[in-house]
């Protein structure tokens, strides 16, 4: 498991393009100039002269990786990760977890549920998911009003900007009749193995790093076999009905 930590820019580090990368720490690495295949390549090139690994059998740990970087080294190892700097702070487990836990992060993908009647309590909670650290994955949000929601509800949930993924808004025209109806209405079956729904009520308050639990819980359940992963079905705080 490698981890390369990017910082911005140096006029130092761009006039000496041959101390673009230098070693930090014992898998860390500090790049200057950032987002150009020459940073990566010399990255790549200082893995190979001072590590002892295959690239293609590596998980890649990127810190602050985007643009042309975070595609050139994707395509030199088995599995890339590329985490927002702000994001970082909040995933300090990745340590914890072991190479073929990891491998599993591309694998591993949630999307976000909304039941809404357009109560007040929907506009913060929306707020706080655009806060949230999501870690560099893509996370589709899906909303769906109830028959009750009035016009200025609607044009702000067409009006919010999701920028993590795809948004996608439901209006129900007809009254579902209640939670009981609405909430598994909510929630379509995911195609993929180990994806998974994250259901949400407009009444509900959310800390900024619960995707980052999911993450790392998430990650653990695919490392499970097969016989035991298919136990888990689901992880609520409703009551079963």
């Amino acid at each position: 498991i490698i981890y390369v930590q990017l910082k911005r820019a140096h006029t130092k580090c761009i006039q000496h393009r041959d101390k673009t990368a230098v070693a930090v720490d014992n898998n860390q690495i500090t790049c200057g100039q950032r987002e150009t295949e020459f940073c990566a390549s010399k990255i790549v090139k200082y893995l190979k002269l001072n590590y002892d690994v295959d690239l293609k059998t590596s998980v890649l740990v990127c810190v602050d990786c985007s643009g042309s970087l975070k595609l050139f080294l994707s395509q030199r190892f088995e599995t890339s990760i590329s985490v927002p700097a702000r994001d970082y702070s909040q995933a300090t487990w990745l340590h914890s977890l072991g190479l073929n836990v990891l491998k599993n992060w591309p694998k591993v993908k949630f999307e976000i549920n909304v039941i809404t009647t357009c109560r007040e309590t929907l506009y913060p909670l929306l707020e706080e998911l655009r806060e949230t650290f999501f870690i560099g994955d893509q996370v589709n949000l899906e909303i769906a009003a109830e028959s009750t929601a009035i016009k200025d509800c609607l044009d702000y949930i067409d009006d919010y900007d999701w920028p993590y993924g795809f948004k996608r808004v439901r209006h129900r025209l007809v009254s579902s009749g209640g939670p009981q109806i609405a909430i598994p209405e909510a929630v379509r079956p995911l195609p993929v193995e180990n994806s998974y729904s994250v259901l949400l009520e407009d009444d509900v308050m959310i800390s900024r790093q619960f995707y980052s639990w999911l993450k790392f819980v998430g990650l653990q359940l695919a490392d499970v076999q097969n016989a035991r992963k298919h136990r888990y079905f689901s992880i609520s705080l409703y009551t079963p009905r």
